[in-house]
């Protein structure tokens, strides 16, 4: 593969609260955290383990005010496989942003910036794996499902291999629909748009359709199927097409 890509969704660090200035942080009801098992990590529908699971996990801070804060980390291997690094196994993503809603219309929205980051260092001749990305999405329910909106857009020079990407683009549409009290269906479509001279040849659309099952108040598991459109000339690591469809099975742990 030429040059590969990491997203989530999204998702961690922590910041240590002096016990003279804040309460422990279970008392502290703003805080939310998952831990996530998954049988492949994709982003945009893109392997980053190559086959392998990956264990995540995530955490939040919401000041009630509209700002938010995050953070999330997953195990990868296409910055060691692709040649992008020596000594990296592990994506952390930093993010802060506002969400609210317009009004009494029930439509909501978010902006943000999301930094993700890659510990290690870069091999020489090499783009920076790092990328910076600022977005913006609305969201309502409509006719019992919810629908959600989002754009985000590179604002570093190199992201995840690929030299001079700023002004990169995602485009993505998020459904979900309650099936029952405890299952929902999902539905993505996102597009991938790569800026920077001889960079539209990673240009491709990825989508995904699953269900997700609340076990009870803390465990959720969920299944699904993801594909692309990917060029394999361009997508390929050690002779694996990264793009290609595949089935995917999940179970986070929120608390």
């Amino acid at each position: 593969m030429k040059k590969a890509i990491t997203l989530a969704l999204l998702a961690m660090s922590t910041t240590v609260l002096a016990e003279t200035t804040a309460p422990a942080i279970e008392e502290v009801k703003n805080w939310s955290a998952s831990v996530t098992a998954t049988s492949e990590y994709l982003f945009r529908g893109i392997k980053q383990t190559q086959g392998d699971p990956a264990l995540q996990g995530q955490l939040d801070y919401d000041l009630d005010n509209g700002i938010y804060v995050g953070a999330w980390a997953s195990s990868i291997k296409w910055t060691k496989d692709g040649n992008y690094m020596n000594n990296n196994n592990v994506e952390t993503n930093f993010w802060a942003g506002y969400a609210n809603t317009f009004g009494d219309t029930g439509i909501g929205y978010d902006v943000g910036v999301l930094q993700y980051y890659y510990p290690g260092t870069v091999k020489n001749g090499v783009a920076d794996t790092d990328a910076t990305e600022l977005y913006v999405g609305v969201n309502k329910d409509i006719a019992g499902m919810n629908i959600a909106v989002k754009y985000s857009q590179i604002v570093s020079d190199d992201a995840w291999g690929i030299a001079n990407a700023d002004g990169s683009q995602y485009f993505e549409t998020n459904l979900t629909i309650p099936v029952t009290d405890k299952l929902s269906a999902l539905a993505h479509l996102g597009r991938s748009e790569f800026d920077g001279q001889g960079n539209q040849v990673y240009d491709y659309t990825d989508w995904k359709l699953g269900a997700e099952y609340s076990m009870n108040d803390n465990l959720t598991l969920g299944a699904g199927w993801s594909d692309t459109n990917t060029n394999p000339a361009n997508w390929t690591l050690k002779g694996e097409d990264q793009g290609e469809g595949q089935a995917l099975a999940w179970a986070t742990w929120s608390f």
